[in-house]
């Protein structure tokens, strides 16, 4: 299958080549403003551009003037009109769906999606990949595997007929470079409701009968590394519905623990490096020693902050902003908004962005440092997320945990274990009312359907649990002065009093 393999990557080449051609990070001043202005005249007859004044915004201070921070919380009773079947919202243009993805306060965040939005995204996604087709040659002898957004939740639709879930992520790509990706995808057969075990198991079926895997594209890479794991530790399953040639090679891999071995010719692997995917992304880079490790931008479902460029990447980290598809703004810590062209190498900065899918303005949650400057731009590097714990993409908030346990008399806390979360409390609670709540937010139910998150705990609380928490904190080298109540933790070493109930 080699010669059509590359046949694919040659018209997948030729199609995205333009996009990469239009890369000057010089003119990044003006095509952000160019990108506002366009956002604002095409929507200011829309409810919220009436509302804000968009048709009298006459440059960039006097749009940070006139139309306010927000969050999604103060987003939510605009986007429940549009999830109703109101037109001219947020923007003139109509949504075509939404794409659910984790709530701060309540059970999940729906963004909408419109065609305007989709482009902007394109605009990052395809000189991304034909960077990484010219910078990576091997990849194009043969299949990729993309983690996509598994299939695994049943249609839905807003009270107003509004879809609810991408079918294809190849869909953030448009219809040709969608439909080529696709053809060079190995394709999983994922259904509707499977569980954890039965969505890993084939995976891993679909993955080995492709001995010439080339590039390997995550999000966070513990998935991965939990399916491997799996593999090794209860093969039979799977080898089982291999060709016999291909199960005996498999199964010696396995007995000598190569798992290099099981695809020779993997070129590249693309997932997260930062933050706590560090650790992991570390692990997996070591298993596969033939192929290159390449750090992912970041991307959130409401609009992509940067993208991988070979060129611009460095040991120090950092990735290219995306200015060709937002606008994006950069707080500091005292909250003054700061320009892409403006901000300071050794800086931290909180990212807003205005967007073509109606959202202006909006705090993301991302904080970002900057790393260097790269031909007039500033290189951002994540640096993690405000009041958020986020293992393997869940992203759990404080007012999430909060609301989702608000029965809960006295001290309760959810803290991160490695692959977990553990609940202390002192009210007696079943570990599965504890999974049943948190998948209430839609990327933890996610996370735990495909297996990166395994099953929660409960921690029975016997002591003193308030005097305990000030004394572990106090351990764990954080200042008294520092200490606020908190119902969620990134740490899992806390010491308290009780034990932990059985599954």
């Amino acid at each position: 299958m080699t010669w059509s393999h590359r046949l694919l990557h040659a018209l997948l080449r030729a199609t995205l080549r333009p996009a990469r051609g239009r890369l000057r990070p010089e003119e990044a001043p003006l095509e952000q403003e160019s990108r506002l202005r366009h956002l604002l005249r095409a929507n200011a007859s829309s409810a919220y551009g009436r509302a804000c004044g968009f048709g009298q915004v006459e440059g960039i201070r006097a749009f940070q003037e006139r139309v306010p921070l927000v969050d999604y919380e103060e987003l939510r009773p605009w986007i429940e009109r549009v999830a109703l079947g109101e037109p001219g919202v947020l923007t003139r243009e109509p949504v075509l769906l939404f794409e659910p993805t984790g709530g701060s306060s309540g059970p999940e965040k729906l963004i909408p999606l419109t065609r305007t939005l989709l482009e902007e995204f394109r605009r990052a996604l395809h000189p991304w990949l034909a960077d990484l087709d010219a910078n990576h040659p091997r990849v194009r002898g043969g299949p990729s595997y993309w983690q996509v957004t598994p299939g695994l939740m049943a249609p839905r639709r807003t009270p107003g007929g509004i879809s609810i879930g991408l079918q294809d992520d190849g869909q953030y790509l448009g219809r040709l470079p969608g439909a080529l990706l696709k053809a060079l995808r190995v394709r999983p057969a994922i259904r509707p409701g499977m569980k954890s075990e039965a969505f890993q198991a084939e995976t891993l079926r679909a993955l080995l009968r492709t001995r010439d895997l080339r590039l390997v594209s995550l999000w966070n890479p513990s998935l991965f590394l939990r399916m491997l794991e799996t593999l090794q530790r209860d093969p039979d399953p799977v080898l089982a519905r291999l060709p016999r040639a291909r199960a005996l090679e498999v199964a010696a891999c396995l007995e000598r623990r190569e798992p290099a071995g099981l695809w020779p010719e993997l070129a590249l692997i693309s997932c997260w490096c930062d933050g706590l995917a560090a650790r992991d992304a570390e692990r997996l880079g070591a298993l596969f020693p033939q192929a290159a490790l390449q750090p992912k931008g970041l991307l959130a479902t409401e609009a992509v902050v940067t993208l991988p460029l070979e060129e611009a990447l460095r040991p120090d980290g950092g990735h290219v902003p995306a200015w060709r598809s937002h606008f994006f703004e950069f707080l500091d810590p005292s909250g003054k908004p700061w320009l892409l062209h403006e901000l300071e190498p050794g800086g931290v900065y909180e990212v807003v962005v205005t967007t073509g899918g109606g959202l202006y303005r909006y705090r993301l949650g991302d904080r970002v440092r900057v790393t260097r400057r790269w031909r007039g731009v500033g290189l951002l590097a994540f640096e993690g997320r405000d009041r958020v714990v986020d293992l393997v993409g869940e992203k759990l908030s404080e007012d999430f945990v909060a609301g989702a346990f608000a029965d809960l008399a006295g001290f309760f806390m959810l803290a991160a274990r490695e692959d977990h979360y553990l609940l202390y409390t002192r009210q007696p609670t079943e570990p599965a009312e504890v999974d049943r709540r948190l998948s209430r937010s839609h990327s933890y139910e996610v996370a735990r359907r495909v297996g990166q998150l395994k099953p929660a705990r409960v921690f029975l609380l016997k002591g003193d649990p308030e005097a305990e928490y000030l004394a572990s904190a106090r351990d764990q080298g954080r200042k008294p002065g520092d200490l606020k109540p908190a119902v969620l933790s990134p740490r899992g070493d806390w010491n308290f009093t009780g034990e932990e109930v059985p599954l």
